[in-house]
């Protein structure tokens, strides 16, 4: 089903932060809307959509809006993981990105076992949830590692997944259910493409109380 690119729910982006971190969520709305045919067209080259993903992050943040300190897996978040994106300017900022979909293989989510996770999509993953970390790859994995690197560093972050709803014969599978659900302690801000569907969350260090 196609979808009308548009801004979903202004609320939501106001009670997704305050006016600093509302820079970046309508910069990145703004690069979305502008690439969700060309990121249509990229979902089944899956050698390759993260990396022209970030591509086209650093051309339009590095050209478009004129930011020269926007980088790409550039700042290291850990001893052995660097950030999908950051810039130190005109608010400093770290941030991850994933692709999924509900044909993609569920480890995904958690780093390993999607079963805790389905067990509690009625309440958002805070600091708390550790216990959800099932390996070293996954959204869940991206949010705690985006939570353990906003303590020590002042910067805005942005956890960032691109949905992709296409296979409708698996609208009840576990991928489907904790796409659709998932939720990272505040509100987010999402945006419907051709295919599915956008999320971004805000990290703030007021998050981690």
């Amino acid at each position: 089903m196609l979808f009308e690119w548009k801004l979903v729910g202004i609320c939501r982006l106001l009670k997704c932060g305050n006016r600093m971190n509302r820079y970046w969520l309508e910069s990145f709305e703004a690069f979305f809307r502008a690439h969700g045919d060309a990121l249509v067209e990229v979902l089944d080259t899956a050698c390759c959509r993260e990396n022209w993903l970030h591509g086209e992050l650093f051309r339009w943040f590095r050209f478009r809006q004129r930011v020269p300190t926007f980088k790409i897996g550039s700042l290291a978040l850990s001893d052995t993981q660097k950030a999908d994106f950051s810039a130190e300017e005109p608010i400093a900022l770290v941030g991850e990105v994933k692709l999924l979909g509900w044909d993609y293989q569920s480890k995904g989510i958690t780093g390993g076992s999607i079963k805790p996770v389905l067990e509690r999509l009625d309440k958002p993953v805070t600091v708390a949830d550790r216990d959800l970390l099932k390996g070293p790859w996954g959204l869940i994995p991206d949010f705690f590692r985006l939570i353990d690197f906003v303590k020590s560093h002042k910067r805005e972050a942005l956890l960032i997944v691109i949905a992709d709803e296409r296979r409708k014969d698996l609208n009840d599978s576990a991928m489907a259910r904790s796409l659709r659900q998932i939720n990272f302690v505040r509100e987010s801000l999402d945006i419907p493409f051709a295919a599915g569907l956008i999320r971004i969350w805000t990290i703030q260090a007021d998050d981690l109380s």
